[in-house]
């Protein structure tokens, strides 16, 4: 039985196990974006990460040629820390993680749904194949895996120092002005600026808003990262000024005021509904942009 189980993950006949492999993260990724969404669709640079990625896990078996082969090697290794990311994402560390990855796996595979399970197995068994493909791997081939894995690590310590910078400017405006208008006035048209009014409206970051009734469609894993390591609420979770939905003023009016010219939804699966609701509670509308809402900043 054990061996029928490793064959499975990885296969010794290289045909069938690009094929297991394509099937299950092609599942993976329709569930994911069709189904039932757990991680949104990606930003920009994270897509074209986990495209190589999973491009070079897939092509790995039929790589032959020396520099071609040393460049998957680089990348599998780059997925490495893709994955403890969803893994740990899987878990919620908002939840102290108490999330249902770490709770108990088997449980969603018997007692909730396929789709689920199959997601959050996926990050567990892409882990598995690296593991065994280093195994195979000559010397200089594991040190450019770990040479891979070291890449995305650096560029988040790189984007640690402008994020906290931006963030304690976001935290002292609210302190000082809270959710007026001053506030706005005090932020910078920048991009960390953007993502942090996008947070919770246009910017997944939190495993629990699936049962919110509305999910926002787009992840970004830098900014969701550092937010682990940043906000510092009194319940550990987000401090009020990133995670607040309809106080005073709406935050999708801070952001349009802010950036005109980028669009409040995504064209995403997320959406179902023409007016960005999703699929459990629909009377939650976390997009309605009314035109008084709009005309707010004008004339200022």
């Amino acid at each position: 039985m054990g061996l029928l189980v490793l064959k499975f993950f990885f296969h010794p006949n290289i045909r069938k196990r690009t094929l297991i492999t394509s099937i299950l993260c092609g599942l993976a990724l329709f569930c994911n974006f069709f189904v039932l969404q757990i991680y949104c669709r990606p930003v920009n640079y994270a897509a074209a990460m986990c495209s190589a990625f999973f491009a070079a896990i897939v092509l790995m078996p039929f790589l032959h040629q020396k520099y071609i082969r040393s460049a998957a090697y680089l990348l599998i290794g780059s997925g490495i820390p893709i994955c403890l990311y969803c893994i740990i994402f899987l878990a919620d560390p908002y939840e102290r993680f108490g999330g249902y990855l770490s709770q108990n796996i088997l449980r969603i595979a018997l007692f909730l749904s396929f789709r689920m399970a199959l997601t959050a197995y996926a990050p567990l068994y892409l882990l598995w194949h690296i593991y065994c493909y280093v195994r195979l791997g000559t010397r200089a081939e594991k040190l450019l895996t770990l040479s891979g894995c070291a890449i995305p690590i650096i560029a988040f310590v790189f984007y640690l120092y402008p994020f906290c910078a931006n963030y304690n400017l976001y935290m002292r405006a609210w302190n000082k002005y809270g959710n007026t208008q001053q506030f706005a006035d005090a932020l910078p048209r920048n991009y960390f600026t953007e993502r942090f009014l996008g947070i919770g409206f246009l910017y997944h970051t939190k495993l629990n808003v699936i049962y919110d009734g509305w999910r926002p469609p787009l992840h970004d894993p830098f900014v969701n990262a550092a937010l682990w390591i940043y906000s510092k609420g009194a319940d550990g979770y987000y401090p009020p000024p990133f995670y607040w939905k309809t106080t005073i003023i709406p935050k999708e009016i801070y952001y349009h005021h802010l950036f005109p010219d980028l669009p409040l939804k995504a064209n995403c699966p997320c959406n179902y509904t023409a007016d960005g609701m999703s699929y459990f509670r629909e009377q939650m509308d976390s997009l309605a942009l009314s035109h008084a809402s709009a005309n707010y900043f004008r004339g200022r």
